[in-house]
């Protein structure tokens, strides 16, 4: 698929999931602002994920990018091996980072999982759709 904004091609990646949550250059409002909200908490945790990931994501891309992410992250937690560590782990030479530490977010596989929920939930009609049309000619 042909990303309308850019002219490439665009390729769904799990950190794409976690974008609302990056702080790096929003340290005085957007980190301000997830501060409030603790991680082991089961309802600031869903409500977070909810709210600065999926959301957002719903208001910036069409059901076929949703799709496409949906399907990524589908596929990643139907591999057992897959490393979600990666996608949580602090790297200091990244022009990135995010508003908890890994620590915070706890088992990055059942983070991975919950946003996979939520997905599935608010997205549903918009998967539907995009599941009865043929991505290869997106």
């Amino acid at each position: 698929m042909i990303d309308y904004r850019t002219g490439k091609l665009y390729t769904p990646q799990l950190s794409y999931y976690l974008g609302g949550l990056d702080i790096y250059d929003r340290e005085h409002t957007l980190s301000v602002e997830l501060e409030k909200y603790d991680m082991h908490n089961m309802n600031d945790r869903m409500f977070v994920l909810e709210k600065y990931c999926i959301d957002r994501m719903s208001r910036t891309n069409c059901y076929k990018k949703k799709f496409l992410l949906w399907s990524e992250l589908k596929n990643a937690l139907n591999d057992p091996d897959h490393n979600f560590h990666q996608y949580i782990k602090y790297d200091p030479d990244e022009y990135a980072a995010l508003a908890y530490t890994e620590d915070e977010f706890g088992d990055a596989r059942t983070l991975f999982e919950q946003l996979f929920k939520i997905a599935t939930e608010k997205w549903n009609s918009e998967l539907e759709l995009a599941s009865r049309e043929d991505s290869d000619l997106w």
